[in-house]
């Protein structure tokens, strides 16, 4: 379930439309499954319901870099402020 719904995310961002997108993660994932995998009781009760809009999906930002520079900003602003009240 877990790789088949990471496979459906994957293909979401290449394809807009949700639909198409399921079909082509259920096809890589028989593809790529073993003979226990294909089996349907794994894969076929995953299903799309609605209308097949388009879905924009946006990449997700690494807010690791972010958190350094705000990290190291307050890391200097304390220095100096400790240096300040030393003076």
């Amino acid at each position: 379930m877990l790789q088949l719904t990471a496979k459906f995310y994957d293909q979401l961002k290449k394809c807009p439309y949700p639909m198409e997108a399921l079909a082509e993660a259920k096809r890589q994932y028989l593809k790529e499954g073993g003979v226990l995998q294909a089996n349907p009781w794994y894969w076929a009760n995953i299903n799309y319901t609605g209308i097949n809009n388009e879905v924009g999906l946006k990449e997700t930002s690494n807010p690791l870099p972010l958190a350094c520079v705000i990290s190291m900003t307050l890391l200097g602003l304390f220095f100096l402020r400790r240096k300040l009240t030393k003076v």
